[in-house]
This record gives structure tokens, sequence and C-alpha cells, in this order.
């Protein structure tokens, strides 16, 4: 809520205790090592439901619009 700085990482790599880095502890932090499937579910989904329903309709001009 003050705005301080988040030094989190640096606090972890500074404690003896866990023996990583800043740059191991850094290497974990990636958001993509941790999506499993979905990538692929997606693509799955999009080539097995989505594509047959629009095969169908080929001369419909169709919007869509997606929030996450």
């Amino acid at each position: 809520m003050e705005g301080a700085p988040l030094d989190l990482v640096d606090r972890l790599a500074a404690d003896p205790a866990f023996h990583l880095t800043k740059e191991e502890i850094m290497s974990h932090l990636d958001p993509k090592l941790y999506t499993g499937r979905s990538a692929s579910q997606v693509t799955d989904f999009l080539n097995d439901v989505i594509k047959p329903i629009l095969d169908r309709y080929p001369d419909e001009k169709l919007d869509a619009e997606i929030n996450v």
C-alpha cells in the first residue's frame, strides 16, 4: 500500500538457507513453466469443436469478443 519496492527475490537470494542465486530464483519465476497442457488444450478445442462449427456456416460473418 505504501509503494515499497518488491525485494522478495533479493531477500531469498541473500538467505543462506535457500542456497540459490538471484538468477536461479528468477529462472523459476517464468509463468510459462506452470501452464501445463493449457495451450495444447485450447488448440485442440479450437480444432475439434469450434472449427467444425465455423465450417458449417462458411458464408456467415461472425464476430467474437473475448474478455479475460
